[in-house]
């Protein structure tokens, strides 16, 4: 009891140290894509009891599955245990690319060149069909394709990608620009970085204010969406499955499994597959648009070529920064029945305890920096490759390229993006 007592009063003291020494006295607990579109208040009817096709998960593949299916004529019930949405979907950095993580010649050892090659046409076709839904739908989420600067943290590493970039494979080429170090000012104002690359259709959005386009075509499609209905097991019954959920049973002929990082003991086979991997966001506080338009002259997304990646870009309305960046191991419950983003592991030194996507109108990012970083959960995920059980490298606290904080004010780790 002593030890737990202690425990507990080094979580509360970390936290009231953090909030003294870092956040605005604006500090709020919610993403700051809610601010501008909340989770939405979805009517609670009678739960259906039978249906063609029940989806588990209301993010992004939940409904974009539910979109087509209901537009095909097939009765479309979707599940979720938390609101519409309450996920990755609405907390991420709204930054969208063609990315695939690793190369051809990586791909072709385990799959052979031809799965490789599809498997890398899938992230160009992906970006391509994102811009052309969003378009054709007429979605308003705040869709630019205002590129990516993937910048250098070390002059070996520009060397690097701009070799990959003059070295595409055939029939995988992006355009691209070559941003020399003493050019890197038009893109971000910093000496921190040693160059990089312009990724010039790579894309940026609203996540929130997408994911509530994509409700909004579901529900006009004639989909039924059920909320707060955690789905406790699915069983195999003739010619369809049984879902026995918190609201009562539904019958569906089909089932589709759309909870990506949130996959939980329901579904044993995937959860083996999807590594839930916990991402922090954060959102400075207002900046004034001359200061903005210093820091960051143009309305790229940034990333850098770490490991472990730092991804930041300004707001839709150029107001903030919004960064993201990795948690520790510690903070993604995997071994939790029904994973969340709230964790139970004891903070870093200079953290606070995983909980529910605290987000700061802060930090007070330092001017002479423009850099800087802070906490709010959200998840992507990643899927294990075959064969592969290595565990991911646990990302050094200490990071060559990047900006300091002020001493005394606390950073975090990195990660990467989603909905790209």
């Amino acid at each position: 009891m002593v030890s737990v007592n202690h425990w507990m009063f080094g979580i509360r003291h970390r936290i009231q140290w953090v909030k003294q020494s870092m956040f605005t006295p604006e500090f709020k607990l919610e993403p700051y894509w809610w601010d501008r579109t909340p989770r939405p208040d979805v009517a609670v009817g009678d739960l259906l009891t039978s249906v063609e096709v029940a989806i588990v998960g209301s993010g992004y593949t939940g409904l974009n599955s539910a979109i087509v299916t209901a537009r095909g004529g097939r009765s479309t019930l979707v599940l979720d245990s938390e609101d519409a949405g309450f996920g990755c979907s609405t907390r991420n950095g709204g930054q969208v690319s063609t990315s695939v993580k690793p190369s051809l010649g990586e791909l072709s050892r385990r799959f052979g060149p031809k799965a490789a090659f599809n498997i890398l046409k899938e992230g160009h076709n992906a970006l391509t069909w994102i811009g052309d839904f969003i378009e054709s739908d007429g979605l308003e989420c705040d869709f630019r394709v205002s590129g990516r600067f993937h910048a250098a943290h070390s002059s070996r590493a520009f060397a690097k990608l701009v070799q990959q970039v003059t070295n595409q494979p055939r029939g995988l080429e992006v355009p691209y620009r070559i941003v020399e170090p003493s050019d890197q000012h038009a893109e971000i104002r910093t000496d921190l970085y040693h160059g990089g690359i312009v990724f010039k259709k790579h894309a940026s959005l609203d996540p929130a204010r997408y994911h509530q386009a994509l409700l909004g075509l579901a529900v006009a499609a004639g989909v039924s969406v059920a909320t707060h209905s955690r789905v406790t097991s699915i069983e195999k019954s003739g010619q369809g499955f049984v879902l026995r959920t918190s609201r009562g049973e539904v019958r569906a002929r089909d089932v589709v499994i759309a909870t990506n990082g949130y996959t939980s003991s329901l579904t044993p086979w995937f959860r083996r597959r999807v590594i839930p991997i916990g991402s922090y966001v954060v959102a400075t506080e207002p900046i004034e648009r001359n200061l903005m338009d210093r820091l960051m002259p143009t309305d790229r997304v940034i990333c850098d070529s770490r490991r472990v990646i730092y991804y930041y870009r300004p707001s839709p309305d150029r107001q903030r920064i919004v960064f993201g960046g990795r948690v520790s191991s510690t903070e993604t419950p995997t071994s939790t029945p029904n994973c969340k983003t709230r964790s139970s592991a004891p903070p870093k030194r200079g953290g606070r305890p995983g909980g529910g996507d605290p987000r700061p109108s802060g930090p007070r990012i330092p001017p002479r920096t423009g850099h800087g970083t802070a906490a709010v959960p959200s998840e992507t995920s990643v899927i294990r490759l075959p064969g592969r059980r290595k565990a991911p490298a646990r990302p050094s606290a200490r990071r060559e390229g990047a900006a300091r904080p002020e001493r005394g004010r606390t950073r975090r780790k990195e990660s990467l993006s989603c909905p790209a």
